[in-house]
């Protein structure tokens, strides 16, 4: 636009050295026309102005709006990250609750089997027999086996001792394994 302005004033300079005889209507058309010219081109100009400063205001909105939601994401990510422990810790601590849960049902089934006045029968010791294995605890077979196997009243009070114990210690264990979990989160 400036090398526009500046061809329109050279080509006036041009006609006004060389024509030193030109009629001033002829000066004052092209006059007329030379401003004309220059007022619709810085007119052009400041319109191009406006869109640039427009554009400007625009992408610095954008940046800002950009900014913001990095920093949203950066929060929610964070919290993710948090939510991720905890979940890991309560997903621990579920499984040391459900060990629990499995101990207890096995208490029961051998209360309900060896309790007092109760009078054992195969699909008692068969319910036993089965939360034992699915339980999993390496030592745990033995202990119940021992007590299955027993001979004696006194062998037999023993090897029930050692079993319900056990079981006991590994739900006191569990208890507060979980409590600790727990407590951590």
């Amino acid at each position: 636009m400036a090398k526009a302005i500046l061809a329109l004033i050279f080509v006036f300079a041009l006609l006004m050295a060389g024509c030193a005889g030109v009629p001033q209507e002829k000066y004052d058309a092209l006059n007329s026309a030379c401003t004309e010219g220059k007022a619709a081109l810085q007119q052009n100009l400041d319109a191009q102005k406006a869109r640039a400063n427009s554009a400007e205001e625009k992408l610095s909105e954008c940046t800002g709006a950009r900014e913001l939601q990095e920093n949203m994401l950066r929060s929610k990510e964070a919290q993710i990250e948090t939510l991720n422990a905890n979940s890991d810790l309560l997903a621990e601590a579920k499984v040391k609750t459900d060990g629990i849960a499995q101990l207890d049902l096995l208490i029961s089934y051998y209360n309900d089997a060896y309790g007092p006045g109760k009078i054992i029968n195969n699909a008692r010791l068969n319910r036993i027999e089965t939360q034992v294995n699915l339980i999993g605890d390496d030592a745990l077979p033995s202990k119940w086996q021992a007590v299955r196997d027993c001979y004696s009243i006194e062998n037999c009070n023993s090897a029930k001792e050692a079993f319900s114990s056990y079981v006991n210690l590994k739900i006191a264990g569990l208890e507060k394994e979980a409590v600790k979990i727990i407590a951590g989160s």
